[in-house]
Parts: structure tokens; C-alpha cells; sequence
């Protein structure tokens, strides 16, 4: 893989436009690291892709972000073999970095973000800032326990999760926290093979970061348990043998 440098020719003259304007290829990295569920930490891409625009160079469907991407992912490669994650996970990662900066197409997902739904560009910048980690149909971050789920929840409930939680879950955080993956690598949730090697998957993770609580998701009312799997709750490894790959 090439990073910033991709092969499709529509690539080359939205980075020299880039460096046009003073832009390293570290400065575009950092654009992806800074990404987050916040709008705002969008607003830099928009504006530079505004600029680029006023200069000339075409801005279409999702070629900045897939170069920003590749920029990003070519500064995070080197950093792959050190994460405590197994083996699996380490190829994944590599392939999702493949997938995500390849040239716009139908094969891909739409990664605008000035589309009415950024998510899917919000969990392309994690994978590619080693923030998301993929684990096939599943994807997990590193979190906790959201302070608003317990607001959410019947208040007569409450203390028995806040017990749960701290007492046999370890603490709010740290946990990995499920998020279903993007099209297409969510297609296969419907194969409990793939769903159980993604929690194999994290489960070896868990093994190689101690300090990690456990994996807790939320299960929203259009996603079964099947999908979820038998982690969705809770998953603590103390001695487990298993194949990961």
C-alpha cells in the first residue's frame, strides 16, 4: 500500500493541490487522527476541501477523504505489529487500510463527509488511526461504560448495574466496547462462524491486554441476539484456548 500516495490517477492532482497549500503529508494524518463523533472535528476536511476547490481542483464524492485516509494509514502502518492484538486482527487491519484508501468506486462505502451520514467515514478514520480495530462482522474500540446509559436506564435498576458493574465486570472502564461493522463486512453476521471467530478474535485481545475490563455492546431493538453473539454481555477470559484465525 501506497498511503497518501494512491494509485488512481484522480489522486495526483488532489495531492498536489494539497501540497499547494502548505499541507504535509503528517498535517493530512492528522486530520484523520483528530476525527470523532463530534461534527466539528469535521469541519477542518470541509474547509479544505473548500480550498482546493477555490483553487481549482475537483473535489468529487470521496476522493479527499480516501487520500486524507491513505495519508493517515500509511503513517499508522509501521505501528500494526506492536499492537497487543492477535495475529488475525493484525491482517485485518491491513486489509481494512487496502479498503478504505482504494480509488472511489461502487465497491466501496461512502465516505463523504458532507454526506447526511458521516459514520462510516468516522470509523474509517479510527481503523486508520488504530483507534477501531477490526474483527470481522464486529468492530471494538477501546471505551467504558457510557455515563448516559445509566440515565437511560429505570432508576430502580441502577443500583444493580452499578453492583454488576463493579463488583464481577471490574469497573466502568477500560472495555471494549462492539460496534457492527460497515458494508460489506457486516454481510456475514449472519454466520454464527464469523460472528464467534470475531469474539474469538477479541477474546485473545483481552488475554494480551489484562488491564482491559471486558467487552460490553448495546443491543438495539433491530439487532438480535444472534447477531450480537454469545459475547454481547460480557465476555472476561481468564484460561481459554482457541484459534483466532
Amino acid at each position: 500500500m501506497q498511503g497518501g500516495n494512491a494509485g488512481w490517477a484522480e489522486a495526483i492532482p488532489l495531492a498536489e493541490g494539497i501540497r499547494r497549500l502548505g499541507k504535509s503529508a503528517s498535517v493530512c494524518a492528522a486530520l484523520i487522527a483528530s476525527v470523532t463523533e463530534s461534527p466539528e472535528t469535521c469541519t477542518p476536511i470541509l474547509e479544505l476541501k473548500k480550498s482546493l476547490r477555490a483553487t481549482g481542483v475537483e473535489c468529487e464524492s470521496d476522493s479527499l477523504e480516501r487520500l486524507l485516509l491513505g495519508y493517515a494509514a500509511q503513517e499508522s502502518e509501521g505501528k500494526i505489529d506492536f499492537l497487543p492484538v492477535p495475529q488475525s486482527v493484525r491482517d485485518l487491519i491491513r486489509r481494512q487500510f487496502r479498503f478504505l484508501t482504494q480509488a472511489p468506486g461502487p465497491g466501496g462505502p461512502a465516505l463523504a463527509v458532507d454526506g447526511e451520514e458521516n459514520d462510516p467515514f468516522i470509523a474509517a478514520s479510527k481503523i486508520c488511526t488504530l483507534r477501531r480495530f477490526p474483527a470481522g462482522p464486529i468492530d471494538w474500540v477501546v471505551s467504558g461504560l457510557p455515563r448516559s446509559w445509566l440515565l437511560k436506564m429505570p432508576p430502580l435498576d441502577v443500583p444493580k448495574v452499578l453492583k454488576f458493574v463493579f463488583q464481577e465486570f471490574g469497573g466502568i472502564k477500560p472495555a471494549f466496547y462492539v460496534h457492527i461493522a460497515h458494508p460489506p463486512r457486516n454481510r456475514s453476521l449472519i454466520i454464527q462462524k464469523e460472528v464467534r471467530k470475531a469474539y474469538f478474535r477479541m477474546a485473545h485481545a483481552l488475554i494480551l491486554q489484562p488491564e482491559i475490563k471486558g467487552i460490553m455492546c448495546a443491543k438495539s431493538r433491530r439487532q438480535t441476539a444472534h447477531q450480537l453473539g454469545s459475547g454481547a454481555a460480557r465476555v472476561r477470559v481468564h484460561e481459554v484456548q482457541f484459534r483466532s484465525s
